[in-house]
Order: C-alpha cells, then structure tokens, then sequence
C-alpha cells in the first residue's frame, strides 16, 4: 500500500461519497443523498479524516467546493432532463 490515502479511482467515488453523507446530515443540509453513506462505507470515511484540512485551493477544503458543486448539479439536471420512452 501506498502512502497515498488516493490509490485508485473509486477511491475518488468513495471521497466524494462521504462528503456527500456528512451533507447528508446536516439539518440545513443543501441536498439530502439517502445512499451516500452506504457507498462512501469505511473506506471513504478513511479518505475524508485523512486529507488536510487546507490542502485544497481557497484554503476552505475539498468539501466546500464539491458540496456547491453537487448542490448547483442536483438543482440543474432535474430541469435538463426529459421524459423519454425506450423503444
């Protein structure tokens, strides 16, 4: 193993997954993911407690910029998707 808490690319899954299940959480929370904390499991919450805290641009983390990333995605794709009918 490496010294790296990022080893492969699902561990960017699990990241973004426990980010999105502390969100989750919170009561004012800015969307609600009923499944995030299930996908980020123990692996995700390793990578989270691992990161620096200002490790990221901004100095705020990486959360602050992914939780309004995901907050602007799950406002947006509702409206830019329309029914179809598979034929």
């Amino acid at each position: 193993m490496s010294d790296s808490l990022i080893e492969d690319v699902s561990d960017t899954a699990f990241m973004a997954a426990a980010y999105r299940a502390a969100e989750s959480e919170r009561p004012d929370a800015l969307f609600r993911d009923p499944l995030a904390a299930r996908l980020a499991g123990e692996r995700g919450k390793m990578i989270v407690a691992g990161l620096p805290a200002r490790a990221f641009i901004g100095g705020g983390g990486c959360e602050l910029g992914f939780l309004f990333s995901s907050a602007a995605s799950e406002e947006a794709l509702p409206q830019t998707m329309r029914p179809t009918t598979l034929v």
